[in-house]
This record gives structure tokens, C-alpha cells and sequence, in this order.
């Protein structure tokens, strides 16, 4: 496809499942998508363990050799540019992915991102928290992973971006 994925994928999707195994809340993991590619990460603030972007804030979990930054399904995360349900570069819990896919099946979603639409626009994200009212999702070490190049037309740019950890 049209993805360029950036050499800490693989460590990241290991992390991310170690983490999902030990975590039974934690519904999905994302590597990719806004704040962690756009603008250098401009808009990303961390303080006394917690990132915030938006209406968005990602408290910390530290492991031994990576930290996921995560939110519950109750906060504010819907609410600004953010979109918590990304269909590419995450990792979900395949109970939930099923969930997810069978109630966007049922509002005519008919394409991936019609899915992600609806859990930003319409009732989808609301349907979430109601139905996993501890679920969470979350980070590994605030890296991204990829990105696709028709979205990100600066795509040389951002394979060159510093992609630090935030341990």
C-alpha cells in the first residue's frame, strides 16, 4: 500500500502485545496517526507523567523497557482533533475489533474509514465507553511506527523527524 513503516515497528508491535497480555482493559494500541506525526509533535505537553494534546490526556505506565501512555474510554478523548479509534497502525484485541467491525456493518459503514467516522462523529465512541466502561488504549512510548504518504505529503520530512522515546 502507501505506508512507509519506520524501523522501531517491530519493537513496538511487541511491546504492544506484551502490554495488551498484561493489561486486560487495554482494548487497543496505537503506533501512529496525530499528535505523533504532525508538526514534530508541536502540540504534545508532558508533565508529572502524564502527556496531554487536545482534550486528550495519557497517563503512564512504566515497564522495564518501554512505557505506555494510555486513557480510559470515560474521559475526554473524542472531544477535540483527536480520533481514538484508528483503523491503521493499532493493534486490537480481536474480541473488540470483531464488536467494532459488526456495529459499523450495521450503520453502513462499508469502508475502514467509514468505521473510524463513526466512532469520531456519530454514536460509535459513545457505544465504547458504555460497553467496556473500564476499557483503555493506548501507546508505546509515544513512537509512531508508520504513516501513510498520500496523507502526508511532507512524508520525506517526517521519516527524517526525530522518533524519540518518551520513557
Amino acid at each position: 500500500d502507501d505506508h512507509i513503516y519506520c524501523d522501531p515497528i517491530v519493537e513496538l508491535l511487541i511491546n504492544g502485545t506484551r502490554e495488551m497480555e498484561q493489561n486486560p482493559d487495554l482494548l487497543w494500541t496505537r503506533f501512529s496517526g496525530y499528535p505523533l506525526i504532525y508538526d514534530g509533535r508541536g502540540n504534545l505537553s508532558k508533565k508529572n507523567d502524564r502527556i496531554t494534546f487536545d482534550s486528550v490526556v495519557l497517563n503512564s505506565l512504566k515497564r522495564e523497557t518501554y512505557t505506555l501512555w494510555f486513557s480510559n474510554l470515560q474521559s475526554d478523548v473524542n472531544k477535540g482533533r483527536y480520533w481514538p479509534v484508528a483503523m491503521w497502525f493499532s493493534i486490537f484485541r480481536l474480541p473488540i475489533l470483531r464488536k467494532i467491525l459488526i456495529l459499523s456493518l450495521k450503520n453502513n459503514c462499508k469502508h475502514l474509514g467509514n468505521v473510524e467516522d463513526y466512532f469520531k462523529n456519530k454514536n460509535g465512541f459513545k457505544w465504547l465507553s458504555l460497553t467496556y466502561p473500564e476499557g483503555s488504549f493506548g501507546y508505546i512510548n509515544m513512537q509512531f511506527g508508520g504513516f501513510e504518504m498520500h496523507r502526508n505529503h511532507n512524508w520525506k520530512t517526517l521519516i527524517d523527524l526525530d522518533n524519540n522515546k518518551i520513557l
